[in-house]
């Protein structure tokens, strides 16, 4: 850890923000030191980090394995200035691929839209308004698929 803050102080520090130095503490401590940890850099080879890759591909995201990637390659980038290139391991390993099962994703069908958009325009009897405040926000963002932050940049 302390080899880290010293990279983040001579390295990270200038190019991230704090909530981006939260992020890369968060990635080292909870998903590089308990793994690689107690491993001199000196000794790790290019074999135990693409074991180290494998064993959190299964259950890590793209973007995750990817900063945890570029972490490692800083970290290596900047250990090796001293020492030589030859003892940037990082430069032999490539960026790993996620084994996670990727969701399918599918749009809605004609009828399914019928049925949203009837209940979205529905009227309480009671006070002929709308029966629900952000009726017409669903079917905006059904109709031109608009992401929900976006929409929300248009208030």
């Amino acid at each position: 850890n302390d080899f880290f803050e010293k990279v983040y102080i001579d390295v990270l520090k200038d190019e991230a923000k704090n909530t981006n130095y939260i992020k890369l503490v968060s990635l080292y401590n909870y998903k590089i030191k308990p793994v690689l940890g107690e491993e001199k850099m000196k000794t790790l080879s290019k074999k135990r980090v693409e074991l180290f890759f494998d064993s959190i591909s299964e259950n890590c995201c793209e973007t995750v394995l990817k900063d945890c990637y570029v972490l490692l390659k800083k970290m290596y980038t900047y250990y090796s200035k001293p020492n030589g290139p030859e003892f940037n391991i990082m430069n032999k390993v490539k960026c790993p691929q996620s084994q996670k099962e990727k969701k399918e994703k599918r749009g809605y069908t004609p009828e399914e839209l019928k049925r949203i958009f009837a209940v979205a325009d529905s009227i309480n009897p009671e006070t002929n308004r709308p029966k629900y405040m952000y009726g017409n926000a669903v079917k905006l963002l059904l109709h031109t698929n608009m992401k929900i932050g976006e929409a929300l940049a248009l208030t």
